[in-house]
Order: C-alpha cells, then sequence, then structure tokens
C-alpha cells in the first residue's frame, strides 16, 4: 500500500478558515475556465500561492494543473464541491487524509489516546511528532 508522506497546508491560511478557502479555491476553479498561470495569479491576489508548496496542496486536494493545461477537478475535488455542510466537509476530508496515510491517522490517534497510553499533551508535541513520523 502507497501511503503519501508529503504535506503541507494552504500558505497563508489558518486553520479557523481553511475549509472557507479550501470552498473558495474549488469552487472558483468549478467555475471559471483557468489555466496555470490564471491559478497562479488568482492565488497571489489571495496571499496564498507558493511555488514550492501549491503543487503539494492541488496533489492532495485533487486539483490538476500543468503549465499548458487547464486546470480540473479529480474525482475527490468534485465531490468536495458539491458536499454541503461543514461537517460533511471536513469527513470528506478526513477520509482522504485516511485514504492517502492510513497509517498516519492510525499513530496519530493513538498518541492522542491518553487512556490508551497516548503521550501527545499539546500542538506542539502533535507537530514535533508528525514532523518526525513524516
Amino acid at each position: 500500500m502507497v501511503q503519501r508522506v508529503e504535506y503541507t497546508v494552504l500558505p497563508g491560511v489558518s486553520d479557523e478558515i481553511f475549509l472557507t478557502t479550501l470552498n473558495k479555491l474549488i469552487g472558483h476553479i468549478k467555475r471559471t475556465e483557468l489555466n496555470y498561470r490564471d491559478l497562479r495569479e488568482w492565488l497571489r491576489e489571495d496571499g496564498i500561492w507558493d511555488k514550492e508548496r501549491m503543487p503539494i496542496v492541488c496533489d492532495l486536494l485533487d486539483i490538476r494543473f500543468e503549465k499548458k493545461a487547464p486546470v480540473s477537478l479529480g474525482t475527490w475535488a468534485e465531490k468536495f464541491f458539491e458536499t454541503d455542510g461543514v461537517e460533511a466537509q471536513q469527513t470528506l476530508l478526513f477520509d482522504r487524509l485516511l485514504r492517502e496515510n492510513t497509517l498516519l491517522i492510525k499513530y496519530v490517534l493513538e498518541a492522542l489516546d491518553m487512556e490508551g497510553g497516548g503521550r501527545l499533551h499539546s500542538t506542539y508535541e502533535l507537530h514535533r511528532m508528525l514532523s518526525s513520523y513524516v
């Protein structure tokens, strides 16, 4: 089973507005015909373009782009676009992460389980653990 080991966040996007930004991004791609350059410029205007991070983020989010082809949404991104409600979107995103790296999710959940001997007490410790795992 192939496991994804490259992860990054949308540059300049806090956790609180992640789903909103993701909806905005996928919705914009769905509603407008963009090429790579148009997408890059639009993301720059919103302050979330990073040349090195965006290919990793887009791959995880099933957004496909190549320099001379139109930007397109894959099956998962289309499903996310059609999903209503924050909880449903969170579930869909979790399922995507689970499919991409089941071992990582298992590792995190075991570390968070205080009754089962989990050892994490802060988000800093979680970040450090994830960084060392990946």
